[in-house]
Parts: structure tokens; sequence; C-alpha cells
């Protein structure tokens, strides 16, 4: 996986302050950067020496995809959902969400825990919702 290649080359040259979610969001994003900088150095040294073996087209696009791949299924896998700041949540969670008004946690349109209308019309998830019934 993307994210234990990182953690075995990259993290150690990372400085990020912090625990939790957000922070290892931040580290890995860091680590992407560095791995695309350094995929774009080896494709540029490659043109100008006049190899033919060069990156595919669309690497970047590729590669792209694949991270942010891997950084949704951390979040959706993650335990602590709740402790994700709203911008990382937009960034990486694919579905809609709101926040449950009996427990406060994160739940989702489409996705575990799923975001229900009660018969007060408020968001509750599902646990909280069988609870209820």
């Amino acid at each position: 996986m993307l994210l234990e290649i990182f953690e075995e080359y990259f993290y150690l040259q990372i400085n990020i302050n912090g625990d939790g979610i957000n922070a290892d969001i931040e580290r890995y994003e860091t680590c992407y950067s560095l791995l695309h900088s350094l995929l774009s150095d080896l494709d540029e040294m490659g043109e100008q020496a006049g190899s033919n073996l060069r990156l595919p087209m669309r690497w970047e696009d590729n590669l792209d995809e694949y991270f942010n791949e891997c950084m949704t299924a951390y979040v959706m896998n993650n335990d602590n959902k709740s402790d994700l700041s709203e911008e990382n949540a937009d960034k990486y969670i694919p579905y809609e969400y709101a926040y449950c008004s009996k427990c406060g946690e994160r739940c989702y349109y489409g996705a575990y825990p799923e975001a229900i209308e009660n018969n007060h019309n408020k968001i509750v998830c599902e646990i909280c919702f069988g609870e209820e019934n």
C-alpha cells in the first residue's frame, strides 16, 4: 500500500508536530509531495539524457487518483473519524455527511454509520436510531 511506502521511505524526513488523524493526513500529503517531486525529477532527468525509459503518459493523474483512493480508505477506516477536521473530511470522505443530534458523531448518507432522519425530524446515526426504537 502507498501509505506503507511513505512510512518506510519518507516519514523520517518529515517534521510535522501533532498526533491524531489530521496530523497523519498532513504527513501523508507531505510524503506524497516528496514522492511526486522525486518521480517528476527522475522523469525529467531521463528526458534530458535522451533515455527511452520514461514514465507513462498521465502518470501524475494516475498517481493522484491512487493517492486519493488510499487516503479515502485510510480516513473511512480510521476509528477517530469524529476528530477529523472539516477540511480533511470534505477532501477525503466521498459521502455527504451530517452529525448525529444525539451522540455528535459524524454519520453518512450512503455509508456506515448511516445518517437517518428520526420521527422528530432530527438527524441521528443508525446506532442511536436503533436505540430509540
